[in-house]
């Protein structure tokens, strides 16, 4: 059986400094499944670029005001430690809604660990 899940908000942040070795990427994704009682989820998502990445759930609840400020607040955080905001081609903001068709077992996409 497969779930409808609206990802309402999405951020992705990189942090490159070749004299740390730092090559990374963190991004977010607030999601709405509407069937579930504590319909609101946020997902944190992080490793190296180009590499698969881990993921974290961050909050799953009722109130879509404390999803957008647990992520928020998370994404200032990830800023002021020098990620900066991908705004090239290769990855495209979103505040809109997007309706996603997934199997069991994963979050947009995003194979969750345990399933």
């Amino acid at each position: 059986m497969t779930a409808v899940i609206s990802l309402l908000v999405k951020w992705r942040g990189h942090l490159v400094d070749s004299s740390k070795n730092h090559n990374k990427f963190y991004e977010l994704k607030l999601l709405e499944r509407g069937s579930d009682p504590h319909p609101y989820e946020v997902y944190a998502i992080w490793g190296r670029i180009g590499a698969q990445g881990r993921s974290q759930p961050l909050y799953k609840g009722s109130l879509l005001s404390n999803a957008k400020d647990i992520l928020e607040s998370k994404r200032r955080a990830k800023e002021a430690n020098g990620y900066s905001t991908v705004t090239d081609s290769s990855f495209t903001q979103s505040t809109s809604k997007t309706q996603y068709t997934v199997p069991p077992g994963t979050v947009a996409g995003i194979l969750m660990k345990g399933k």
